[in-house]
């Protein structure tokens, strides 16, 4: 009776200490630590989403993606003008109204032929969209462009769940969960330039490749 009553206490032990534990150990780990963390849950979850806006030269733009492996789908909006976007295998295929193309320096004859189209950008193009992809992201988070982490870590709450949050040098804040995986759960950039969302964790997105797109390469052909 007497071993019996210690294993219980001593597991009842075990369970009153992992209640009380304090989250997943994020709050105690430097700036530059808890992005990398950050970065590499999100590349260990294989796939996400991240919505909101962001300021380029000046302009606010709107993104709303799903992200798989290095696979891409969602919509980007560059002022008026939304582009849908979809990217399989390193083939970037981008829709958009002919507005779109027309701001990108097309001559007149061939805008009529992308308006509304599903079209097949060239090889050399698929860099530029490399930022975008879940690899991209999570190099954003460990290494940001145009920014140092730095070294302090702050607690803090959403939704009321324990978060903490990294600043970096440039006024942008990067926000991770404090319970469970730490995942990235916001990013927002110095001086009001942006802030995007992150959600979806390890879910499956189903991200196809457009039926029947127009290869650029074929334009006026």
């Amino acid at each position: 009776m007497r071993n019996r009553t210690l294993a219980v206490l001593g597991t009842s032990a075990l369970l009153l200490t992992a209640c009380g534990s304090d989250g997943n150990g994020m709050a105690e780990l430097s700036g530059p630590e808890v992005a990398d963390r950050a970065a590499t849950a999100l590349e260990e979850a294989g796939s996400a989403t991240i919505s909101g806006e962001y300021s380029m030269d000046g302009q606010t733009e709107e993104i709303d993606l799903r992200l798989q492996g290095e696979d891409v789908s969602g919509t980007l909006s560059f002022g008026d003008v939304d582009v849908e976007l979809t990217a399989v295998g390193g083939q970037v295929h981008v829709q958009a109204p002919g507005d779109f193309w027309a701001q990108q320096g097309l001559p007149e004859e061939f805008v009529g032929q992308l308006d509304g189209r599903w079209v097949t950008l060239p090889a050399e193009a698929a860099p530029d969209f490399a930022g975008l992809t879940l690899q991209g992201l999570a190099d954003e988070l460990r290494s940001p462009s145009d920014a140092q982490i730095q070294k302090g870590v702050a607690e803090d709450e959403r939704d009321g769940e324990p978060v903490v949050v990294v600043q970096d040098d440039a006024g942008g804040a990067l926000v991770v969960a404090g319970e469970d995986q730490p995942y990235p759960l916001e990013l927002t950039s110095g001086e009001d330039e942006g802030t995007l969302t992150f959600g979806e964790f390890g879910e499956d997105q189903e991200i196809t490749a457009p039926e029947d797109p127009l290869d650029l390469a074929d334009l006026g052909g």
